[in-house]
């Protein structure tokens, strides 16, 4: 999605499609659009980006602080964002 705004060279794309965000990435987004949608779509890419089938979108968060890992693996992307952008 991004790649339709910047181009694949931008310093944007290239910091968020390194391999160690992409789990973190993944499971925010799944666990957005199931938060969102309520949809059985939106439950199957929950199941599928967490390997567990989930109630609701925050029992999975809450448990083991898993939401606070989430939040610092999303903060050192956005420090790394910050540092590679030119202004």
């Amino acid at each position: 999605m991004l790649k339709k705004f910047v181009p694949d060279a931008h310093y944007l794309v290239q910091v968020v499609k390194k391999q160690q965000y992409q789990q973190t990435l993944d499971r925010l987004f799944a666990l957005r659009n199931f938060a969102a949608h309520e949809s059985r779509k939106g439950k199957a890419q929950a199941k599928a980006a967490l390997g567990m089938n989930l109630a609701a979108a925050s029992a999975w968060a809450k448990r083991q602080n898993r939401f606070l890992a989430l939040c610092t693996e999303l903060r050192a992307l956005a420090s790394e964002i910050q540092q590679a952008a030119p202004y």
